[in-house]
């Protein structure tokens, strides 16, 4: 356990630092009913998120309920205090954050990719801190383009911290964000495109 997976709990919770037990727990106890209620979804990708959201959220009690979550939560609250914490509070666009990632991949990423019928899918993945990053590229023939397909997720530890998701660049305007939980893994990512902009 450690205050990272500490602070990661109390976002996916949607709960500040100094809530009550009370408070957690019923926290807790609806969000594992709303996935819960999400895994006789008809579509299989809301299935697994749904699992994957059990699952972490199973754990949400021990880390929550820890003996050190006090210090934890107290040195939250005084980071807030002081001013420290503003940079992470700022919202960073989602849009961004896969621009981000698209881009870091492109540099450290393994590639894989397989024809899938007239399809192309690619896979670019990398690690950095913890916390695993992907880039998923369905590209059709030209015919088919309205078709194409593009995802940029990261996890850590099989917990999703971000999944974007968007069709062709023609209908860009159906971004889609399914999940987005900020945290210290937004600055090391933006760091790590910063270096590779300094770096060209």
């Amino acid at each position: 356990m450690s205050r990272e997976s500490y602070e990661y709990y109390l976002q996916l919770l949607k709960v500040p630092p100094d809530a009550s037990d009370e408070v957690v727990r019923t926290a807790i106890v609806r969000e594992l009913r709303m996935w819960t209620h999400r895994t006789n979804s008809h579509r299989l990708e809301v299935r697994q998120q749904a699992e994957r959201m059990i699952a972490a959220l199973e754990g949400a009690g021990e880390v929550l309920f820890a003996p050190e979550r006090k210090v934890w939560a107290q040195r939250l609250i005084e980071k807030d205090a002081e001013g420290q914490g503003a940079s992470m509070d700022l919202p960073i666009e989602a849009d961004f954050i896969a621009r981000v990632i698209e881009q870091v991949a492109s540099v450290w990423g393994k590639r894989a990719q397989e024809r899938k019928g007239t399809a192309l899918y690619k896979r670019t993945a990398f690690f950095h801190k913890g916390v695993d990053y992907v880039l998923e590229e369905l590209t059709h023939k030209k015919y088919q383009a309205e078709l194409d397909f593009k995802r940029c997720y990261a996890s850590q530890d099989a917990l999703p911290l971000f999944d974007w998701r968007c069709r062709s660049v023609e209908i860009s305007g159906r971004d889609n964000v399914k999940v987005y939980i900020p945290g210290v893994w937004v600055t090391d990512l933006i760091a790590i495109g910063r270096e590779i902009d300094l770096g060209k």
